[in-house]
């Protein structure tokens, strides 16, 4: 029979097929004489990699906990923020960044909380927003604002040659 559909049989078998011998060490006719070598004694251990660590983000304001499966969501209440608020809420960010005395040796934590403070105390309320509810709206505030500059500046730059302050 075939050598090699002994190999193909042994292969559909799921046994090991027989190999036939390669030239050199172990075969007759060599230049040394054929040993019976034993098997070396291997254990064989998959390669395993640790797993990745997750990188935190060192500039994100807010730290989420992870929910487990069966947890419901929370609700949320939504409480409108008023003209009033908004304006206290800007006006307190404008004191405490331009504040000499402190003026920019200070984290944001620190910078973020003596905010809040001068928010709570400033509204009289106590403390009715909670510290992820004031820095988004400040953000959002932030965000109209730049978006304003960014079209007034545009207007101010392309206004017609010889129109002044005045007429624009």
């Amino acid at each position: 029979m075939d050598p090699n559909m002994l190999s193909y049989a042994a292969f559909l078998s799921g046994a090991t097929p027989f190999v036939q011998p390669t030239f050199g060490f172990g075969q007759g006719g060599g230049s040394q004489p054929s040993q019976q070598q034993p098997e070396p004694d291997m254990e064989i251990v998959p390669e395993t990699q640790p797993e990745p660590e997750r990188e935190t983000s060192k500039s994100s304001e807010r730290s989420h906990k992870k929910k487990e499966p069966n947890e419901p969501r929370r609700k949320h209440s939504y409480v409108s923020w008023t003209k009033d608020e908004e304006y206290t809420l800007v006006r307190a960010w404008v004191d405490v960044s331009e504040d000499p005395n402190i003026a920019n040796f200070q984290t944001d934590p620190e910078f973020w909380n003596r905010i809040r403070a001068l928010f709570y105390s400033t509204r009289g309320k106590g403390e009715h927003r909670d510290k992820d509810s004031i820095s988004s709206k400040w953000n959002d505030i932030n965000n109209k604002c730049h978006s304003f500059q960014e079209v007034y500046q545009r207007n101010y730059d392309n206004r017609p040659s010889g129109e002044g302050d005045v007429g624009f």
